[in-house]
């Protein structure tokens, strides 16, 4: 069954307290769906929708096409007016739920129970279990900070740490594959430069950049502008004829790895994003843990539409820079300093 609320107009009260709960009350991707020539919101049913779209509806005197939905809000009601919110405790380096309803205990055990404690810590978040009280030890700084840090959304300041121990981190909680949004057609000495420092953290710690990052988009054929053959060609790159090898080579070989590697498996550990989502990924039906948005200055995702949302519902969405990074959405404040 599906909740569909029509004709918002301009009351922005209605519309923000939609958004709370489209965002605040953690709904899987696909169950709010907005069609903004319609003007229309669309909800699949479950309990948290019955409840809260009920509580909207009544307080702003709403007609219900369906009057048993009704009937179920009073069943919702009465359910949640004994509730207790899960919460964990650390007993003997071992994460246990308690107040948890079966089928969280359930998946607790099927998926989460043998993993490292650093690990269960950091799962915590995604059922919305605050981590206070816990303490954890980690391997890396980062590791530590990300795990017991009851927010999704992180901005790692670069003058802090630096690419190695980011990796190092992610790596130590089991968080990839990850995605990387890149911004710009990385043209410039400074965004190469940025790209092979990333490549050569990821190899240092163990990751293949040949066989386990994948790309979802073309790197422009460098050219100097004095071996051109067309004055304009889109797949190519001009380059300054005064331009140093060094950067010549380095942005061609990118070029070449971006045409080549486009594969993706079980064992991809890293994929590169520009303005879609790739169809490699999409057949390969795997699921990234995380948003790593650092190329391109790091502050913020480009691309269309889908790829933002995915990278937005994604488990964690870190951010690094030098700089307080911004949401590309309307809730920017979430955001929290690692």
């Amino acid at each position: 069954m599906k909740y569909s609320l029509i004709e918002l107009g301009q009351n922005k009260k209605i519309i923000s307290l939609i958004r709370l709960l489209k965002d605040k009350r953690g709904l899987p991707g696909g169950y709010a769906l907005y069609d903004g020539e319609a003007k229309k919101w669309t909800f699949l049913q479950s309990d948290v929708t019955t409840y809260y779209l009920t509580l909207i509806a009544v307080r702003y005197d709403f007609k219900f096409i369906d009057e048993t939905l009704l009937d179920d809000f009073e069943t919702v009601k009465q359910e949640i007016q004994g509730y207790r919110e899960p919460t964990a405790r650390l007993i003997a380096g071992e994460i246990l739920l308690d107040n948890a309803p079966v089928s969280l205990q359930e998946y607790w055990e099927e998926n989460l129970k043998h993993k490292s404690a650093i690990e269960q810590v950091d799962s915590l978040k995604n059922f919305n279990i605050k981590t206070n009280g816990i303490s954890v030890l980690a391997k890396t700084t980062v590791g530590y900070k990300v795990a017991h840090n009851n927010y999704h959304k992180l901005w790692i300041d670069s003058d802090t740490f630096n690419k190695h121990e980011v990796v190092k981190g992610l790596l130590e909680l089991n968080c990839f594959p990850l995605m990387m949004p890149v911004s710009g057609e990385m043209d410039s000495q400074e965004e190469v430069k940025e790209f092979w420092e990333w490549m050569n953290a990821f190899k240092s710690q163990g990751i293949d950049i040949l066989t386990e990052c994948s790309w979802g988009f073309d790197v422009k054929e460098p050219v100097y502008m004095k071996d051109a053959e067309n004055e304009y060609n889109q797949r190519q790159l001009m380059i300054n004829n005064n331009t140093s090898r060094e950067f010549f080579e380095n942005l061609f070989e990118l070029h070449q790895m971006s045409k080549q590697f486009k594969f993706i498996n079980k064992k991809t550990k890293v994929i590169f994003v520009r303005n879609r989502i790739p169809r490699a990924m999409i057949k390969s039906k795997i699921k990234p843990k995380v948003s790593l948005v650092a190329l391109g200055g790091g502050y913020y995702a480009a691309g269309t539409d889908n790829l933002k949302r995915l990278l937005e519902n994604l488990p964690k969405k870190l951010y690094y820079s030098n700089h307080q990074p911004s949401s590309w959405d309307w809730h920017d404040h979430i955001i929290v300093k690692l």
